[in-house]
């Protein structure tokens, strides 16, 4: 059962998911007319475009090791992860990939494209606190190209 509602909880993310019972004569077509056929499980937010890509069909290349700042930035929506708040960065990436976010325990939060490769994401994270570079110089993952909760990470 716990995969089930698993399953319904990443299709709720991108739709409408119903679990129903697969031995019923015809139960596909019956659920496709309308029939009130098992349990339907909806969402008002919805994923779309690029962050449905992110999110589902997208492989993570490395990972961004977040602090409990930037968790809760992360985890609130609230702004896109700047290199002060990467603590550390696993395997190499190049700029455009995916990587996840996860929290210092490795639990993934998130997952974004960088705007770095992970050489120059690891360089700005060693001297972000030591120069005074532009804000929008020191984003590792803009908001945009972020989503937050990525199913994989429970």
């Amino acid at each position: 059962m716990t995969t089930k509602l698993e399953a319904a909880q990443i299709a709720m993310r991108v739709g409408t998911a119903v679990i129903a019972n697969g031995t019923q004569p015809d139960v596909l077509t019956r659920i496709f007319q309308g029939e009130q056929v098992g349990t339907v499980f909806d969402s008002s937010t919805r994923l779309r475009g690029k962050k449905r890509w992110i999110a589902f069909a997208s492989n993570a290349r490395g990972q961004l090791v977040v602090n409990d700042g930037a968790r809760e930035a992360v985890l609130q929506g609230r702004a896109s992860l700047l290199a002060s708040g990467v603590v550390r960065v696993l395997n190499e990436f190049a700029a455009q990939d995916v990587v996840q976010v996860v929290d210092e325990q490795g639990v993934e939060l998130g997952r974004g494209i960088a705007n770095f490769d992970s050489r120059e994401a690891s360089r700005l994270i060693a001297t972000t606190n030591k120069s005074r570079q532009r804000a929008k110089d020191r984003v590792l993952i803009t908001r945009d190209n972020l989503v937050v909760d990525h199913p994989s990470g429970r």
